[in-house]
């Protein structure tokens, strides 16, 4: 709300300021965030730029949209994560992957092989894993044509876990089609509704498109949003695959969820 100028602090060698130039930071102050908030949840995210003058043109901030943005997250070559008792070998296709997932399949268990988004479904098959896991990434989910071509050819052969972007891309496999949501999933407070159960989970997610769940050929929904009923998981029981928009985390207060990892671990012939 307001920029400290003359701070106070004896340790501090120079101002807010200088320090976000020094790190090429934009940064505003004097700005009624309320206001911002309340104006977005009438009219759904937008487009917002940074400038010192309101332009005369709003037509580079309507037309602007992120290109490659899964190429500029996912790593440059592959890199295998070890565990002391392999019981599985998991492949993890990097859409823009968060450690914890990688955390939860290595201490059950799981030899874990990251490769870069690009890899093709054979490279990934030859290598024989137990299982593959599409994770999460940025972006509009139809943006990465040759992943989805290359995700279809894996469905069928092998257990796949699909979560948020690879969630996406999953369904898109399936014929399914995706559109972006008035208001992104954001946080660590979505309640995800299981189908056909009296349990919902808060979960922690980051996303601002949805699968259009009555466009799946084959996939059936496992989990809703409660606020707006987007879909949230599927089921995909004749590929034995399956899919969860939120991320499972085993951190403190959003730890309900893990057992989707310990569901994938079965799927590959664990107990």
């Amino acid at each position: 709300r307001e920029w400290c100028d003359a701070p106070s602090n004896f340790r501090c060698e120079y101002d807010l300021d200088k320090y976000l130039k020094d790190n090429g930071v934009p940064g505003i102050y004097g700005i009624d965030t309320r206001e911002i908030t309340k104006y977005i949840r009438e009219n759904g995210v937008m487009n917002a730029k940074i400038c010192y003058d309101i332009p005369e043109n709003f037509a580079d901030i309507k037309s602007y949209s992120i290109k490659d943005a899964v190429a500029a997250v996912s790593c440059d070559k592959s890199f295998v994560y070890k565990t002391l008792d392999k019981k599985y070998s998991v492949t993890v296709v990097d859409y823009g992957v968060k450690k914890s997932f990688i955390d939860e399949l290595v201490k059950r268990g799981c030899e874990v092989t990251v490769v870069p988004y690009s890899t093709s479904a054979e490279d990934i098959l030859a290598d024989k894993p137990d299982g593959v896991l599409l994770s999460n990434g940025p972006g509009n989910p139809v943006d990465n044509k040759a992943c989805i071509e290359e995700v279809s050819k894996l469905v069928g052969k092998v257990a796949i876990l699909g979560i948020g972007l690879g969630h996406q891309i999953l369904a898109l496999t399936d014929g399914a089609t995706t559109s972006k949501l008035k208001y992104g999933h954001r946080g660590g407070n979505q309640p995800s509704h299981k189908v056909n159960s009296n349990r919902t989970y808060i979960t922690s997610q980051n996303n601002g498109y949805t699968v259009d769940a009555d466009t799946l050929n084959t996939g059936v929904v496992s989990y809703v949003n409660a606020n707006d009923n987007a879909c949230e998981g599927i089921e995909y029981p004749d590929a034995n695959a399956f899919s969860v928009q939120f991320y499972p985390e085993s951190i403190e207060g959003l730890h309900s969820t893990s057992f989707i990892y310990d569901k994938f671990i079965t799927m590959m012939g664990g107990n």
